[in-house]
């Protein structure tokens, strides 16, 4: 499935997966439909300013970022809590802006 988003580009966002250093793409949990029985998914920890917690994962094949390109290597965290951004629908990190 292709979703087409608008993303905020957090300079802040470390958040990776702690097992393969894979950034992660947070996105709206409305957004996202989810086949629950052929979706691999990944549960990763996290540790935020405002709590800690687990993030369900998609693991995708890749994602085109306009002006600059595919990538892959990198997972789709399903954020339970909606982005209080007006017309954003996720959150990427600076890692995935570089050469993978």
């Amino acid at each position: 499935k292709t979703l087409e988003l608008t993303a905020f580009l957090d300079t802040g966002n470390k958040l990776k997966d702690p097992y393969k250093k894979r950034p992660i793409i947070l996105v709206n949990k409305s957004l996202i439909e989810i086949d629950y029985e052929s979706s691999n998914f990944l549960i990763v920890p996290y540790d935020s300013l405002n709590h800690q917690g687990l993030l369900k994962c998609i693991i995708p094949d890749k994602v085109f970022i306009s002006g600059i390109g595919f990538r892959k290597n990198f997972l789709i965290g399903i954020s339970n809590e909606e982005i209080k951004i007006d017309g954003i629908d996720c959150i990427i990190s600076n890692s995935l802006l570089e050469e993978n």
